[in-house]
């Protein structure tokens, strides 16, 4: 998402869906920092993309719309089994399929940790509806 009326419709249309959105409290400046050249090309594609407009626009959305903003700590949601919550000790650059050691659940890693950031978000009590 590399323009603002992109970003806009995008965000209008998850706070008209959703009354509760849940996402990761990324540091998105530290993850572009470290890594020299080797992660340059990664680096350039971060700061080309709009996240920090994207959850800017959503969290101000939501809190007009009377929706609840969760940014839910991001520690090894990647990591975490979504069926048994079960945590993987490999590094993350080991894997991109996450294969759970316990269950055998087996599953995208990036889907499986979309899944944990919702259910942390869903352990947020309901906020009471202002009025």
């Amino acid at each position: 998402m590399r323009n603002r009326n992109e970003c806009h419709q995008l965000t209008t249309a998850i706070v008209r869906k959703y009354q509760k959105i849940a996402v990761e409290k990324l540091a998105i400046q530290n993850m572009s920092r470290k890594g020299g050249s080797r992660k340059r090309g990664l680096n350039r594609s971060m700061m080309e993309q709009t996240w920090g407009v994207l959850f800017q626009q959503l969290r101000y959305k939501a809190e007009w719309a009377g929706r609840q903003f969760i940014e839910v700590d991001p520690s090894n949601t990647s990591k975490t089994c979504s069926r048994c919550d079960e945590v993987r000790k490999e590094k993350l650059a080991d894997y991109r399929t996450f294969v759970c050691p316990s269950c055998g659940h087996t599953e995208d890693r990036d889907v499986n940790a979309a899944k944990n950031i919702q259910e942390r978000g869903w352990e947020y009590p309901a906020q009471p509806k202002a009025g």
